[in-house]
């Protein structure tokens, strides 16, 4: 049924080519026809995002776990299941070895791959072509001229990535087994997905909305969240999450002196250094943001739900009480993302009021110094 249904959709609802043509290079509109000039300015747009961060004011933290994880153990079993879950679809990184290729020779290749990993764990030292990524921008949606509306992928390495998924799993169980994700994130997670996020978050909002109470659901948009992560913040979250020796070690060396550069139809940028971010289609990059944005809830009263970087916020919102509340759960949240370098787009963080017997009646809440736009 799902593979027919995939098929339906396809079918009915064309995807828009994610190709890129052309897009604008500056404010008088003028248009790159290109190639080359075409994907250095890619390079240069995805570079602009990366932020630079203000290591002089690290906020303290505490290990807020009783366990640890400091060492992992990989063995042959390891790497060859992970090579025999290869999708040999998968396109190949920089360094050109196919998919394919690892997957055929597992039983050749799994021993001296088990070395390496290891004796890369050991030392805490990643090779640098597994650091080094080819961007494809994807088209989101809006103008195609622009390139703030592509989402840059990396493909990397796949003998990294086969690392980092053995890293991957051993983390999530340690994780997992101590409870250190909160139950508020639903991105990313074994037996979690979008349809438990909203279920969960429903549950809430319609038992209040059927008790006749005005309910205010709040939509939070992060600035090019996984592109922004600082490095060494990130690094303290890992502590905190009781992730030490040298498993923290391994990771600190796989986000430092990464490079990237876009290729386009086989037409490649120069290569440009990345300063901040967990990338895009690494293995290893939507578990470091779970675990960086894990703590965004903490001491907050309303209800909170997250996939991912996706938040949103609710609660009762008919008493001058409740708005205060909703109030300072958006100033804690504002004060998180100004200590942890996360900016969000206030354009794009809008509210919808909930309230059958005074739609019109609402209540202003403000985000960084900005009021929301509500919807009735």
């Amino acid at each position: 049924f799902k593979e027919s249904f995939c098929v339906y959709v396809r079918h009915e609802f064309p995807a828009f080519p994610s190709a890129v043509r052309k897009y604008n290079t500056d404010s008088k509109g003028l248009i790159i026809d290109n190639e080359i000039d075409m994907v250095n300015e890619f390079n240069d747009y995805f570079s602009r995002v990366f932020t630079i961060e203000n290591t002089s004011n690290l906020p303290p933290i505490n290990t807020n776990t009783a366990s640890s994880m400091t060492n992992i153990c990989i063995t042959e079993v390891d790497v060859i299941l992970s090579l025999a879950k290869l999708k040999i679809n998968k396109s190949q990184g920089p360094d050109g070895i196919l998919p394919i290729v690892l997957k055929e020779m597992r039983d050749i290749i799994s021993q001296p791959l088990t070395l390496i990993f290891q004796k890369s764990l050991s030392a805490g030292v990643v090779p640098s072509d597994w650091k080094h990524a080819n961007i494809t921008p994807i088209f989101k949606k809006g103008d195609r001229s622009n390139p703030a509306n592509y989402r840059p992928i990396s493909l990397t390495s796949i003998t990294g990535k086969i690392m980092e998924a053995i890293i991957q799993v051993k983390m999530v169980d340690y994780l997992d087994a101590n409870n250190i994700i909160k139950d508020s994130q639903h991105g990313f997670r074994r037996g979690r997905s979008c349809l438990t996020n909203l279920l969960e978050f429903f549950e809430e909002a319609t038992s209040e909305i059927d008790h006749k109470k005005a309910y205010d659901v709040i939509y939070l948009d992060f600035q090019k969240a996984f592109d922004v992560v600082p490095h060494k913040r990130l690094l303290l979250k890992l502590k905190a999450a009781g992730i030490l020796g040298t498993v923290a070690t391994w990771i600190k060396n796989w986000l430092t002196d990464r490079k990237q550069r876009v290729v386009i139809r086989g037409t490649m940028s120069q290569w440009a250094s990345v300063h901040s971010g967990v990338p895009q289609g690494s293995i290893l990059g939507p578990l470091l943001f779970l675990i960086y944005i894990n703590d965004i809830d903490t001491n907050t009263y309303s209800k909170l739900v997250k996939f991912a970087d996706d938040t949103k916020v609710g609660g009762v919102a008919d008493t001058n009480l409740a708005a205060e509340r909703l109030q300072r759960d958006l100033d804690l949240i504002s004060e998180w993302a100004d200590t942890w370098q996360m900016k969000f787009n206030t354009d794009k963080c809008k509210v919808i009021h909930n309230n059958r017997n005074h739609p019109d009646q609402f209540i202003h809440v403000i985000l960084i110094y900005c009021p929301l736009f509500w919807h009735a």
